[in-house]
């Protein structure tokens, strides 16, 4: 029945107005199973395909954002987050392979989100990664490591750019 529940909030999710019906939203995606705090905003568009998610309390999460966690391999949000529109965060990755097929062996590491942080739009957040607390990604950035407490991050790969004011 969750598993039902999942696929049935992610279809829904599109079809709800983007900036409307916010409870509506998550609580189909609670009844799929994730973890998600009662003032927690979840835009329409958002994909999550799998369990495994929890959201802390006064997230936003914008449109078209997709969080795709992995069994062991959990995405956590901390409270006080913003995701803007259509930020990936996805765990799973492969290691490399022979060369008739060089995705090898699926892995999966979790991602740690931290209070306060903000991700701008498309960011992408791979697997492995914990990004420090009250931290910001700048649009389009891709995080491949750890991301200090307070910091500005921007490029591919993100890179510190500066550290922000307490």
């Amino acid at each position: 029945m969750q598993k039902f529940a999942l696929w049935l909030a992610n279809v829904v999710s599109g079809w709800l107005p983007t900036t409307r019906m916010f409870r509506l939203r998550a609580m189909l995606f609670r009844a799929g199973g994730v973890v998600i705090s009662r003032d927690a905003r979840i835009a329409g568009g958002v994909k999550i395909p799998f369990r495994a998610v929890a959201i802390g309390a006064g997230c936003w999460i914008g449109p078209g954002v997709h969080l795709i966690a992995a069994s062991g391999a959990p995405i956590i949000i901390e409270p006080h987050c913003d995701l803007a529109p259509e930020v990936m965060i996805v765990v799973g990755s492969h290691d490399l392979g022979p060369r008739n097929r060089r995705a090898g062996r699926g892995t999966a590491r979790p991602v740690t989100i931290r209070s306060g942080s903000w991700l701008g739009a498309r960011a992408t957040i791979l697997g492995g990664v914990t990004f420090g607390p009250a931290s910001v990604a700048a649009a389009g950035a891709l995080v491949t490591k750890n991301v200090a407490p307070d910091q500005l991050v921007a490029g591919v790969p993100a890179r510190p750019v500066r550290t922000l004011e307490s």
